[in-house]
């Protein structure tokens, strides 16, 4: 697609699509809170809770992968490749849910198997979570600890792959807004110092003039 195509395409886009970007990224702040603070409400900790009771590790990924989707969203909905990136973000979830399982169950070939326990332990992000370890115990009985880890670690590979194989753009603009961001910001800066030096030698050098004036005034009249 080319630029221009993807200008008209941006200046097409509804009121509500352009707003999910902003809502996506604000639920991807406030789940990412609910893994570092417990101020969070009763609902944030609920949040955090299933999440790693499910996920474990993987959950610990689901802020930046909203992230990512927020950043990418304008021109996913243009290349009507919504959907397709949800299910690579969520498999990739389970990717590292499992290989989080592999992880800590390597050669315990004896396992039981307990979603209970599973879910219990993501919690304490321990293992992979209840669906990390469903699936990861799975993979495991089939091509075992090592073989899973090796699976999970290339569907990762593969997710990021895609992810960003067609957002190279997107994040150069984004990259070069920033920069351009903290270059206005820094000339804001300069000017203010320069401002607020400015006036202080200003000031000094009206007093120092005025203190000349007054004394020179004292000896004329003596």
């Amino acid at each position: 697609m080319s630029d221009t195509k993807k200008k008209s395409y941006y200046s097409t886009l509804t009121g509500f699509h352009r707003a999910v970007p902003i809502i996506l990224a604000a639920v991807a702040v406030f789940i990412g809170l609910c893994f570092v603070t417990q101020d969070i409400g009763s609902l944030g900790r609920a949040i955090s809770g299933v999440l790693l009771g499910l996920f474990s590790w993987g959950a610990y990924i689901i802020p930046a992968l909203i992230c990512l989707h927020a950043l990418f969203y304008a021109s996913d909905v243009g290349a009507k490749r919504v959907v397709t990136r949800i299910i690579f973000s969520a498999v990739a979830v389970i990717s590292v849910s499992s290989f989080a399982h592999a992880i800590k169950y390597w050669g315990n070939a004896d396992t039981a198997f307990s979603l209970a326990d599973f879910y219990r332990n993501g919690k304490e992000a321990i293992g992979g979570g209840a669906v990390g370890g469903l699936v990861g115990y799975g993979v495991i009985e089939i091509i075992g600890s090592v073989g899973a880890i090796i699976l999970a670690a290339t569907v990762i590979a593969v997710y990021l792959t895609y992810f960003f194989s067609s957002g190279k753009k997107v994040i150069g603009r984004m990259l070069y807004g920033m920069l351009k961001g903290v270059v206005y910001f820094c000339a804001w800066v300069e000017k203010g110092v320069k401002r607020l030096f400015g006036g202080k030698r200003r000031a000094e050098k009206k007093a120092q003039q005025t203190k000349t004036t007054k004394t020179k005034k004292e000896t004329k009249d003596e």
